[in-house]
């Protein structure tokens, strides 16, 4: 699968070599299948800002998780310095995310990290469905993460997961200093 990490990596820094622009990926009309792993890991430390676009692709029966998003020690997925509060979310968009064998999305915020994200269906429908865990499963125990789950012109279905370990469309555990925003509007579940 795909595997992004970034650490230090402040949009600010003097030495990076586009100054003042975020670290960006992003992936179209891709397949992350059959991975014994996860199909797209992305792992944020030390103050780093990254921004992870995906649409229109397939992310199915990976061993671990469709996709992950760990973020830890002051940083972010998605840019909260852009725009207005909360920022620049990463997107998801039109996503088939099933048959993994855990969790189809996961996301874990600790250490007064940040995950700024939406999962949409603007044009074509995103489906996380039928995977071992929770369909999406959230974790943040510090920080200040946004989190959206809607959908645009298509349709965004979250449905059949739990199929191996018990488990919930969505799921969000808070604990400690988390001071997070999880919404969840015109979605199937």
């Amino acid at each position: 699968g795909l595997r992004v990490e970034t650490q230090g990596s402040d949009k600010t820094d003097p030495n990076l070599p586009i100054p003042n622009t975020p670290n960006t990926v992003v992936v179209t009309d891709s397949d992350f299948s059959n991975n014994t792993l996860n199909g797209a890991f992305f792992q944020t430390r030390g103050d780093a800002t990254l921004i992870g676009d995906m649409s229109n692709s397939q992310f199915t029966n990976n061993g671990q998780n469709g996709i992950v998003v760990q973020t830890a020690e002051n940083s972010s997925f998605g840019d909260p310095t852009i725009g207005l509060p909360p920022g620049q979310r990463s997107l998801f968009n039109g996503l088939i995310v099933e048959d993994n064998g855990n969790d189809g999305v996961q996301i874990t915020a600790t250490q007064n990290s940040r995950t700024l994200l939406e999962i949409n269906s603007t044009v074509n429908p995103t489906s996380i469905s039928n995977n071992g865990g929770d369909g999406v499963g959230i974790t943040t125990t510090g920080g200040r993460s946004d989190i959206l789950i809607t959908s645009g012109a298509a349709t965004t279905t979250i449905s059949g997961n739990g199929t191996t370990a018990g488990g919930n469309g969505v799921r969000w555990d808070a604990s400690g200093a988390s001071e997070g925003v999880v919404r969840v509007t015109k979605t199937d579940i």
